[in-house]
Order: C-alpha cells, then sequence, then structure tokens
C-alpha cells in the first residue's frame, strides 16, 4: 500500500484488508469442511525504498528497508504465540485517528537486534456499526478503549522498569482490570491481563521488560532463529504498509 499506486489511507487499507483476508480464510474453511491452521499476518509502516530491481534481462519490482525483516520477525511472532493480526507501534498510531479495527497491545519486543524496543498490538475485533445500533456501540467502544489505553499504559511501564511508587500505581491498574473481567470475561483479555500480572506483582521484571529475537522465538520452540530472517537495510525514500501472511 502507497508504493507503486498512491493510497492516502494506506495504514487503514492495509489493516482492513488483512483483517478481511482472514474473515474470508477462516469463513470458506468452513464451509468446506477443512481442518486447517491459524492464518497468521504481520502489519509493518515506514519509509522504504521501491523501484524495479534486476539487470537488463531479468527485472522485478521490490521494496527494501528495514521494515522488510521487521515485518518477517513480527509474523513469526504471530506465529509463536497463535496471534493472527499483528501491527507495529507505528502502525497502531497510523491508525489510531480512524481505527477500522479494535488494537490491543500485547508484548514488547525487539524486531531486530539493534532496534529499539516496542509495543506491538494484535487486532482483537473490526468495527462495524449499524446505523440502527449506533449509540450502543459506541458506548461499547468508549468502555473497550478505556480498558485498552490501561493496558498499553502498563505496557509502556514495563518497558520503563518500574519503582515502589510505579509498582502501587501497577497493582491499583491490575485490580481494576480484574474487576472489568470478573463482570465481562474474556479470554483474551484475560491472557494479557495474566502476562501482566506476572510481570508486576511476581518480580519477573528486573530493570525493565522486552523480548529480544532469541528469546522471542525460542519461548515458543518451533520458530526459526533469528539469523534465518533476512535483515535488509536501505536509504529511506517512502512511507508504505508491509503486510507479509503466514
Amino acid at each position: 500500500w502507497n508504493t507503486h499506486i498512491p493510497c492516502t489511507m494506506h495504514a487503514n487499507s492495509a489493516m482492513t484488508a488483512a483483517v478481511r483476508i482472514n474473515k474470508v480464510f477462516t469463513t470458506q474453511a468452513k464451509q468446506k469442511g477443512l481442518v486447517t491452521g491459524k492464518l497468521c499476518m504481520a502489519l509493518w509502516t515506514g519509509q522504504v525504498l521501491i523501484g524495479s530491481l534486476g539487470n537488463s534481462d531479468l527485472k522485478s519490482f521490490q521494496c527494501l528497508g528495514v521494515g522488510c525483516s521487521q515485518v518477517v520477525a513480527l509474523e513469526r511472532y504471530a506465529e509463536a504465540f497463535g496471534c493472527t493480526v499483528m501491527a507495529t507501534e507505528e502502525c497502531q498510531k497510523a491508525l489510531s485517528l480512524s481505527p477500522p479495527c479494535r488494537l490491543l497491545a500485547v508484548d514488547v519486543v525487539r524486531l531486530q537486534a539493534d532496534a529499539a524496543p516496542q509495543i506491538i498490538y494484535e487486532c482483537f475485533e473490526e468495527f462495524c456499526i449499524a446505523e440502527d445500533e449506533w449509540m450502543y456501540e459506541l458506548q461499547t467502544f468508549s468502555k473497550a478503549t478505556s480498558t485498552d489505553k490501561r493496558i498499553s499504559m502498563l505496557w509502556k511501564q514495563a518497558m520503563k522498569g518500574i519503582n515502589d511508587t510505579d509498582t502501587q500505581w501497577a497493582k491499583d491498574t491490575l485490580q481494576l482490570m480484574s474487576q472489568e473481567l470478573a463482570d465481562h470475561p474474556h479470554p483474551k483479555l484475560s491472557e494479557i491481563y495474566g502476562r501482566l500480572r506476572d510481570i508486576f506483582l511476581n518480580g519477573t521484571l528486573s530493570e525493565s521488560y522486552c523480548l529480544r529475537p532469541c528469546s522471542t522465538w525460542q519461548r515458543c520452540g518451533s520458530i526459526p532463529q533469528p539469523d534465518h530472517i533476512p535483515l535488509v537495510q536501505s536509504t529511506s525514500t517512502l512511507s508504505s504498509e508491509l503486510m507479509v501472511p503466514g
């Protein structure tokens, strides 16, 4: 998106396409009675170098940049942890003004050994508001947003590290989440709550929390080591979205 054909809403278009591809894939598999694995996709946004690369006999349109290796790393994270549609922090920011779906912060990772840590997000559900139910949907969206913000704040604090004051704040915030989950149980939110509780309350957070590439892949045991991920560097020239299905 926004590479060889300009697209003003490229982040939204990429996310909407990813969500709907996953929906169609799941629906068709059920209709045909197929036993399939989960479809995993990752979205990255940023500066890339594009053009036709090759020689006089053979050329092809290519996209080069750090995003090429980072989006592959994120897709492999999705495969390792059973996620469907993942997005980087920059992608989430690009979607924040007019989000086509609900994104939940699920972890803090380095997508490359020398990359800065960042929060990564998983698509939770696509927003679809019927005209006769817009007020109810708006109220539901507002409640969900407050929960999502608390989750993001906890991950940001985990990335920075904590002191005694931060620990008390984390305990209070986790208590609020616990009450919300008691009133409105949900498996995905419970999973994220459990991981954050372990980080803040069970002493697993020393200075700052971040999964490095090696620990990310080894945590599952079935993901290739980081040296198998193609690392591509280039001069950045154009903002675009990259999506890798797995």
